[in-house]
Protein backbone atom coordinates (compact mmCIF):
# COMPACT_ATOMS: atom_id res chain seq x y z
CA UNK A 1 0.00 0.00 0.00
CA UNK A 2 2.99 2.27 0.38
CA UNK A 3 3.46 2.18 -3.40
CA UNK A 4 0.00 3.62 -4.04
CA UNK A 5 -2.09 0.46 -4.30
CA UNK A 6 -5.66 0.39 -3.09
CA UNK A 7 -6.46 -1.46 0.11
CA UNK A 8 -8.98 -3.71 -1.68
CA UNK A 9 -6.41 -4.76 -4.31
CA UNK A 10 -3.82 -5.59 -1.67
CA UNK A 11 -6.36 -7.59 0.34
CA UNK A 12 -7.41 -9.63 -2.70
CA UNK A 13 -3.77 -10.22 -3.64
CA UNK A 14 -2.90 -11.38 -0.13
CA UNK A 15 -5.90 -13.73 0.16
CA UNK A 16 -5.15 -15.31 -3.22
CA UNK A 17 -1.46 -15.73 -2.51
CA UNK A 18 -2.09 -17.24 0.93
CA UNK A 19 -4.66 -19.68 -0.48
CA UNK A 20 -2.36 -20.70 -3.35
CA UNK A 21 0.62 -21.08 -1.02
CA UNK A 22 -1.37 -23.18 1.43
CA UNK A 23 -2.56 -25.56 -1.28
CA UNK A 24 0.92 -25.76 -2.80
CA UNK A 25 2.61 -26.53 0.52
CA UNK A 26 -0.10 -29.05 1.46
CA UNK A 27 0.22 -30.99 -1.79
CA UNK A 28 4.00 -30.79 -1.68
CA UNK A 29 4.07 -32.06 1.88
CA UNK A 30 1.77 -34.96 1.07
CA UNK A 31 3.79 -36.17 -1.90
CA UNK A 32 7.12 -35.28 -0.35
CA UNK A 33 6.52 -37.36 2.77
CA UNK A 34 5.36 -40.39 0.80
CA UNK A 35 8.36 -40.18 -1.52
CA UNK A 36 10.84 -39.94 1.37
CA UNK A 37 9.02 -42.55 3.45
CA UNK A 38 7.87 -45.24 0.99
CA UNK A 39 7.47 -47.82 3.79
CA UNK A 40 4.49 -45.96 5.27
CA UNK A 41 1.39 -48.12 5.59
CA UNK A 42 -2.16 -47.22 4.68
CA UNK A 43 -2.72 -45.62 8.11
CA UNK A 44 -0.34 -42.79 7.39
CA UNK A 45 2.92 -41.74 8.95
CA UNK A 46 1.36 -39.72 11.79
CA UNK A 47 -0.55 -42.73 13.15
CA UNK A 48 2.64 -44.77 13.10
CA UNK A 49 4.64 -41.92 14.62
CA UNK A 50 2.32 -41.49 17.62
CA UNK A 51 1.76 -45.22 18.22
CA UNK A 52 5.07 -45.57 20.09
Amino acid sequence: MSFGSKRKDVTIWMINSLAFGTVLIGVGSHYGITSFMPHVEEDGFLVRLFDH
